[in-house]
């Protein structure tokens, strides 16, 4: 389970890099190793202070169901791109 906790942190991580640079849209992404904590924030019209419009997930990668919520973070990001037209199959 661990490897593929792992593994879809890296793709979000990806993912989320090149939703920043090939859209409109910022994603942050925050790790606190102490607590394994995982935090991502969406922003769809890129990041204002003092916006709260923005998609935030907070997950414990160490509880049960971190697999299911990191997978619903990766496909709302593949989702993004997709909406935003970008060639995945391009990016590699």
């Amino acid at each position: 389970m661990k490897d593929n906790v792992y593994k879809l942190i890296g793709d979000i991580t990806t993912l989320a890099t090149i939703v920043s640079d090939k859209t409109e849209v910022d994603v942050f992404i925050r790790y606190s190793a102490h607590v394994h904590l995982l935090d991502v924030s969406i922003h769809p019209m890129g990041w204002n202070k003092g916006d709260e419009r923005c998609a935030y997930h907070e997950l414990y990668i160490n509880k049960k169901g971190a697999l299911d919520s990191l997978n619903n973070i990766k496909q709302h990001l593949i989702k993004i791109l997709k909406r935003k037209k970008v060639d995945l199959t391009k990016i590699h």
